[in-house]
């Protein structure tokens, strides 16, 4: 599987999974007009999920959409009051929306 993490994606993902002892859940909630509409938020309990261990934090992904998932770049932007994760695409993957959940 082909991610890459920007330096603060991988920071927040790593402080956050490792303070709650918690895993990261990348999921697609829906797929609309404008392509996938993707997920990302904690959770204790890796069952029903393939655990994909990437620069130390480990990842659970629905079998089904691994594929979906290889060559994208996830990234944290801040802009005011507005942020959340990005996914872009690194060759596969024409525009997505990222919504950040907390659990």
């Amino acid at each position: 599987m082909n991610i890459e993490l920007t330096k603060k994606a991988r920071e927040i993902f790593q402080k956050e999974a490792k303070e709650k002892e918690k895993f990261v859940l990348i999921n697609m909630v829906k797929y609309d007009c404008n392509g996938p509409v993707l997920s990302v938020s904690l959770k204790r309990d890796s069952k029903g999920y393939d655990i994909i261990e990437h620069e130390g934090i480990n990842f659970l992904i629905d079998n089904e959409e691994k594929k979906m998932f290889s060559g994208v770049a996830i990234d944290y932007e801040s802009d005011g009051l507005n942020e959340g994760f990005i996914v872009r695409p690194l060759d596969n993957l024409m525009g997505m929306c990222f919504v950040k959940e907390d659990k």
